[in-house]
């Protein structure tokens, strides 16, 4: 109230996300740290809540991007994202997310790097293309998938048919409970990630409801490391340049989700 600086959030359970946000706030343990500043600076009092439109839930996000825009409260207020997860690089300390894979040194000494984007759609159409050609459609699945879903590589490695299928037909949209945060989340099946899915499935002889999406030729789900290793290797091997790893595929969607909304409000 003092600055006339806003912050701008969504809920479907408004008042239960206020009481959230300002026990948070009181403890000095909010996520925004911008807003948190604001509040140790200016006191709890010259702040108000109030509700500003009231919506569907499936119109939520648009409605968050919209409002965000229209009082500008990236720039010039306590949001540090564009809303619905589409975030903004204010400053490395404020909003960056930084994601890590292990390099060695010359000594062979672990070292923390960032991971990056694959930012240039050339690229993906060369690593698409290249791991196509292989005879096992698994790896293509995973990359075309991976870069179209966002998801954790934890969470993406642990689908199964009966998530993604329904009968003989894949899913437009699928529901699983986040390993991290233990929330169900729902996401959308792309053309692209269904192409790649029939692909794959195409390419095997039989498969149970119950098999793993990434099935390991060991039994279970492919790990992690291996997921990184083919992300890094394939890049390398096609000599694209830049630091690579697991959490490649989410931020490539996280990228190119944010190119394209920012491109709209545009």
């Amino acid at each position: 109230m003092i600055n006339n600086k806003v912050y701008i959030g969504q809920s479907i359970r408004v008042q239960y996300r206020w009481i959230q946000h300002k026990r948070e706030l009181n403890n000095n343990r909010h996520i925004n740290s911008h807003l948190q500043r604001a509040w140790n600076m200016y006191k709890k009092d010259n702040f108000k809540f109030e509700i500003i439109e009231e919506c569907k839930k499936e119109e939520l996000n648009d409605k968050e991007v919209q409002s965000i825009k229209y009082y500008n409260s990236c720039s010039n207020g306590y949001n540090q994202d564009y809303g619905a997860n589409l975030k903004m690089s204010l400053s490395n300390k404020l909003i960056k997310k930084v994601y890590f894979s292990e390099e060695t040194t010359s000594r062979g000494i672990n070292k923390a790097q960032e991971v990056e984007p694959i930012k240039n759609l050339k690229d993906i159409k060369k690593i698409k293309q290249f791991l196509l050609g292989k005879k096992n459609k698994r790896d293509y699945m995973l990359f075309v998938v991976g870069i179209n879903v966002g998801l954790r590589a934890g969470d993406l490695l642990k689908l199964q048919i009966n998530d993604i299928m329904e009968g003989t037909k894949i899913k437009d949209e699928v529901i699983i409970e986040e390993e991290k945060t233990n929330k169900r989340r729902t996401f959308s099946l792309n053309k692209s990630a269904k192409e790649a899915i029939q692909i794959y499935l195409d390419s095997i002889e039989n498969y149970n409801a119950n098999d793993f999406i990434f099935q390991s030729q060991k039994g279970g789900h492919i790990k992690v490391e291996y997921a990184h290793k083919l992300v890094k290797g394939t890049l390398r091997e096609l000599n694209i340049k830049g630091n690579y790893g697991t959490h490649t595929l989410r931020k490539t969607f996280d990228y190119h989700m944010r190119k394209m909304f920012l491109m709209k409000l545009n």
